[in-house]
């Protein structure tokens, strides 16, 4: 606070925490001496929600793996967090959102709400998390075993527990055996004049 010659006193009120009495002396002069009075200037408390203070930017992760981000920045004088919009998200008390991202076949789009709370009311923002689809190649679960038969007769196995991940399956090293879509190997077993092996890609 300040007072001018005309006797005004001014100034900007300081922010507090709780209403803070202050006391004021002020004291008056000419050329033949001074007097002084005091008061009390009590500043309130105004309490305030909190305020977005920065959006928080759309985010991308590659899917099956740890997501991390934290917001406090994002916001002022929040006392608490919650997050809405998808389940393998959580938010803790210091603004670090959290969670493993899914699984997904696409490129898939989550928009997020994150709101902030204290005790005289809440804001909240929004932001899209993008989690990447990577393409991941089949994988062998279980070497195919060896097979033995007679010949001349039909053959039929089933390798579609060995493998995961497939689409399609393709077969090579015998022209009377095929593979259908559902990886299953079959065909006449040719005649032979004695055991042969054959190696089966």
């Amino acid at each position: 606070l300040n007072i001018n010659a005309e006797g005004v006193i001014s100034g900007t009120l300081p922010n507090v925490t709780q209403d803070t009495n202050s006391t004021i002396t002020v004291t008056a002069t000419n050329g033949d001496g001074s007097i002084s009075d005091a008061f009390v200037l009590t500043v309130r408390n105004v309490p305030v929600p909190p305020t977005v203070v920065t959006p928080i930017p759309d985010q991308a992760g590659n899917e099956n793996t740890d997501f991390s981000l934290n917001v406090s920045e994002n916001f002022n004088l929040e006392t608490s967090y919650s997050i809405s919009g998808v389940a393998f998200l959580n938010i803790n008390a210091q603004g670090v959102i959290s969670g493993t991202l899914p699984n997904v076949t696409q490129d898939t789009n989550y928009t997020i709400n994150v709101t902030a709370l204290n005790g005289e009311g809440s804001v909240s923002d929004t932001f899209v998390l993008t989690v990447r689809y990577v393409p991941v190649p089949p994988t062998l679960t279980t070497p195919i075993p060896d097979q033995t038969a007679n010949e001349e007769t039909q053959f039929s196995l089933d390798i579609s527990q060995n493998f995961e991940g497939e689409t399609s399956y393709s077969i090579s090293g015998a022209v009377f055996l095929n593979i259908s879509v559902q990886g299953i190997i079959s065909g006449a077993l040719p005649n032979v004049t004695q055991d042969t092996n054959y190696t089966i890609n």
